[in-house]
């Protein structure tokens, strides 16, 4: 049984039209696995390994040409710079500090910027670990997008970055 989420993917991801649906079709993991079937459409992120968060196999920031290892050295530039911030702090400090937030943060407002210089939307995946996606800035497709999303999946919620 296809859901609206499903129709909605073959008009982001127009590939996905020739690779067979998930036999079930609201698990969000055989869901996972069928985005990514020919190409890197969804990413995930480890906090503890935010360097590995995906843009070099994003099939999206590929096909638009974008500079990743500059993305990525601008990433690791800000986290580092975030580190040294707190170096003279004290550990108890450094324990009230949600550097999970900020890390995020420094992630995706990067993503988010060489995105928007390609004419692309990011979305994110909360879980508990976040996945993103990029897809076309076209609003009224993503609200639709992320619309059919949260009604097929009852543990995560997508929503747009912005």
């Amino acid at each position: 049984m296809t859901t609206a989420l499903y129709q909605l993917c073959h008009q982001v991801f127009p590939e996905l039209v020739q690779v067979p649906e998930p036999t079930h079709p609201h698990n969000f993991y055989q869901f996972m696995n069928w985005s990514n079937t020919l190409h890197s459409n969804i990413q995930y992120v480890e906090l503890k390994e935010y360097y590995d968060n995906g843009t070099d196999k994003c099939y999206q920031l590929q096909q638009a040409q974008a500079d990743i290892e500059q993305l990525n050295n601008q990433i690791e530039a800000e986290v580092e710079q975030l580190f040294a911030e707190y170096t003279d702090t004290t550990a108890d400090e450094q324990n009230e500090i949600d550097f999970a937030e900020h890390i995020y943060a420094i992630l995706f407002d990067n993503i988010y910027a060489v995105a928007e210089q390609h004419g692309l939307a990011l979305l994110l995946i909360s879980n508990e670990n976040p996945y993103w996606m990029l897809v076309p800035d076209h609003a009224e497709q993503i609200d639709r997008l992320i619309e059919a999303f949260n009604a097929t999946f009852s543990n995560v919620e997508l929503y747009h970055y912005v």
